[in-house]
């Protein structure tokens, strides 16, 4: 997924957090060239973010989209994180790109659709 990133987006700083449940956490670092970002760039880079992983995962809705469940899926997008450039410059340098950690923080458990 992250060598597939970089392809389509250049070589920014990514990072994956994988937590139980199939929970997936992306970190994006070097996007933004400014402390504040307009919230709607923000959603829209997080929607292009969303749709690169989307095709690595596979569900089988129960009837509609809106009906996908934990078990149908590969795994749960729980966060995009777009860094703010200071937030960027204080990532380690030799941090591992990915990273299983033993539960995830509380965040909403959002499937991506396909």
């Amino acid at each position: 997924m992250l060598h597939d990133l970089k392809s389509a987006f250049g070589d920014l700083s990514y990072s994956l957090s994988l937590f139980p449940g199939n929970h997936v956490q992306l970190t994006v670092g070097g996007l933004l060239r400014a402390e504040e970002a307009d919230p709607g760039y923000l959603t829209s880079a997080r929607s292009l973010f969303a749709d690169a992983l989307a095709k690595f995962n596979w569900s089988t809705p129960r009837g509609s989209a809106s009906d996908v469940r934990p078990t149908d899926v590969r795994f749960l997008v729980c966060g995009i994180h777009i860094l703010t450039p200071s937030q960027t410059a204080m990532l380690p340098r030799h941090a591992a790109p990915v990273t299983a950690l033993p539960e995830h923080p509380g965040c909403p458990m959002v499937p991506i659709p396909r």
